[in-house]
């Protein structure tokens, strides 16, 4: 879902948004609009759902898949169905929306004080640590190679290299993330 959508909307969700909110895969959300009359509209950009209608309809759709099977207190496990659920009622239903929107709440008021990283941006700082350690370790042969050079025994090597490794480690320990 976008960053710049308000979570109470939900206007336009894409199937991977319906399926990461509802716990089931994105082929159960397409196989649903397709055999089994979960709402969506089409548009330029596919179909896309409002997470008001899909609730409604996800509910109702629950309530009488109970009904019809009621030997199975089970969904069917398998790639398409999602996780195992027990049986859930209307109240059952409503207590796990209520829960959900307040979660979605509170996700949005962390990451508004800035408490929750993006992944594209986790990604990048990562990305740049990586290429830091990197050239910090490739950058040690160069700076040894005089040093080393008139080290005469083992242990004198092994002390270069040692207090080399733990300035390395101690630049690396102390670089800050981007946008700190």
């Amino acid at each position: 879902m976008p960053k710049t959508e308000s979570p109470q909307k939900f206007d336009s969700l894409s199937a991977a948004d319906v399926a990461d909110l509802l716990g089931v895969t994105e082929k159960t959300v397409r196989n649903w609009m397709n055999n089994n009359g979960l709402p969506f509209l089409d548009g330029k950009r596919g179909r896309a759902l409002k997470w008001p209608d899909v609730l409604e309809w996800y509910v109702r759709y629950r309530a009488e898949t109970r009904t019809e099977a009621p030997e199975k207190s089970r969904v069917k496990s398998g790639p398409e169905s999602g996780p195992e659920l027990p049986p859930e009622n209307y109240e059952a239903a409503l207590a796990r929306k209520t829960r959900a929107e307040a979660d979605l709440k509170e996700l949005d008021l962390a990451e508004r004080r800035g408490q929750v990283a993006g992944i594209n941006d986790v990604r990048k700082t990562l990305s740049t640590l990586a290429r830091a350690i990197q050239s910090k370790i490739l950058a040690m042969p160069a700076r040894l190679t005089t040093r080393l050079a008139g080290a005469e025994d083992r242990s004198e090597v092994e002390a270069i290299l040692k207090a080399e490794c733990q300035i390395v480690c101690s630049e690396l320990a102390s670089m800050k993330a981007a946008g700190e």
